[in-house]
Order: C-alpha cells, then structure tokens, then sequence
C-alpha cells in the first residue's frame, strides 16, 4: 500500500480508536531522503489527534567518528551499531518495568548522543500480541 504522510497518521488513528493492538512503524530510506522530517510531522499530527509516539532514530546508533576512523562513510551499514538496535527495540518490545533510554543523534555536533530519549515503562508492552509488521510505503511528497 502507498499512502502519504496524512494517509500513514490516519491508519495509526484509526487503529488506535479501534483499540487495535501496539505497533512500531519503521521509516526506511537513504541518507537525506527526509525521514527525519516525515516522522517528526506524523508525531505532531498524531499529538494533534492526543496520541503520543516515541522516535528512535538510527542516527543515535551510528558509531562515534574517532572511534570509526572513516567519517567519510558515515551512513554505510558498517558504521551503525546495529545490535545496540536490535538489543533496544527487543527491551521495548518486552515492555520494561523501567524507563529505557535510547541515543539520539546531535547533527549540530554531528555525533550520537547517548541515553537521551526516554521511553516510559507501557509504552512497549508489545510481546506476542503486537500486530505482523506489515509494509506502507510513503509518498516522495512526505518529506
């Protein structure tokens, strides 16, 4: 399915009043491609709808430049922590007792900083009963 950005906030609402289960939706795209832009304005349209959301960006998992060597490259699969991704997303899932922090990614400082996104015990909670992932490609007109 191809939605918009408006298309894409009113599945999430729309589920959300139907008291469909917990979800996570993964934005995917090359660097610059705007996915940071898409997901910020889907969180204001969906705090707009009172819904609250929780963004955790790959950026915060990119490696710190001195320890990679190669600032050149950033971007390039190799200089993520892909496990501390997965490791982070499986917490969330399992829907901890406690806060979890997740890194964000400081593009002033051009470099991730760590335990800077809180996310609040309830809002995982996703376990077995979360929905199949399923695949909505957004626009090109999102960003």
């Amino acid at each position: 399915m191809r939605v918009g950005l408006e298309g894409l906030a009113l599945l999430v609402i729309g589920r959300e009043r139907s008291g469909a289960r917990p979800f996570l939706i993964a934005v995917l795209g090359p660097p610059g491609a705007g996915k940071t832009t898409a997901t910020h304005r889907l969180m204001d349209r969906l705090a707009t709808a009172g819904l609250s959301s929780v963004v955790v960006s790959m950026d915060g998992f990119h490696l710190f430049d001195a320890a990679l060597g190669r600032s050149d490259r950033k971007g390039a699969p190799d200089t993520f922590d892909a496990d501390g991704l997965t490791t982070l997303l499986t917490r969330i899932v399992a829907g901890p007792a406690a806060t979890v922090w997740a890194p964000a990614f400081d593009r002033r400082q051009g470099a991730p900083i760590a335990g800077s996104v809180p996310i609040e015990p309830g809002t995982g909670r996703l376990g077995k009963h979360a929905e199949p992932l399923r695949y909505v490609r957004l626009s090109s007109a999102c960003r």
